[in-house]
């Protein structure tokens, strides 16, 4: 199975990050004089993603206006536009016309280094219509924690508490049939995390990458991250 086609929810308001999001939306923050959703997508086209479709919403024309179709990576770029926010699950739905069978979703707030060939094989044997990338976290009070059985299955998601410690959470990608779509509402605000996966629980399969994660949504993150990117790229 061969899937080169990636959503990346890309139309949250990012106010935990202003005022750098004042004028510009949150994928669009920069690092080393880039977007971060282009690192992203950079990093997802060395992964065999050729066709991008960015659901996107607030300030959105910044995001069109610098990507376009995507020719100029060599891919294809489509935008699922929110007039009014629909949270994770509803911007998905709102992307629906867009998409293939089978697709890849990522957050636009979130850099993952993760081999998505690896997660087309856990789904193939797995056999669930979603599957999950998780990651190990030696401090998990930012994220909840999911729980698996002995077959790697969801089971449970357990929310945020304030002295978690070491634990896998929810890496913000995911593998997904489209025929999920047809439990979302159309043009409403749906949670993706707490209104669809819980009713998913044993019929949504796993992958542990061992890769890079950070999460930017809060200025501590998103600080450590351009540390991290500056001194990844002088010792290039």
């Amino acid at each position: 199975m061969d899937i080169n086609q990636c959503i990346i929810l890309a139309g949250g308001l990012g106010t935990r990050l202003r005022p750098l999001t004042n004028d510009i939306p949150k994928p669009m923050v920069l690092v080393n004089n880039q977007p971060f959703l282009a690192l992203q997508i950079d990093y997802l086209i060395t992964q065999n993603i050729t066709h991008f479709v960015l659901c996107v919403g607030y300030k959105y024309e910044k995001i069109m206006n610098y990507f376009g179709n995507g020719q100029k990576w060599g891919v294809r770029i489509d935008y699922a536009i929110e007039t009014e926010l629909l949270g994770t699950g509803g911007a998905i739905k709102n992307a629906e016309n867009y998409l293939n069978d089978i697709f890849f979703v990522f957050n636009g707030d979130t850099y993952l280094e993760v081999d998505l060939m690896a997660c087309v094989n856990a789904y193939e044997q797995q056999q669930q219509p979603i599957l999950m990338v998780l990651k190990q976290l030696v401090d998990c009070q930012r994220y909840g924690t999911v729980n698996l059985d002995l077959q790697n299955i969801v089971i449970d998601f357990m929310e945020k508490q304030a002295n978690s410690k070491n634990g896998l959470i929810n890496a913000g990608c995911y593998l997904m049939d489209k025929t999920i779509l047809q439990k979302i509402p159309t043009q409403q605000k749906i949670s993706l995390e707490t209104e669809i996966f819980p009713n998913f629980l044993g019929h949504i399969a796993s992958y542990q990458t061992v890769g890079y994660f950070i999460d930017i949504g809060t200025f501590d993150s998103y600080e450590q991250f351009v540390k991290e990117m500056t001194s990844s790229k002088s010792q290039n």
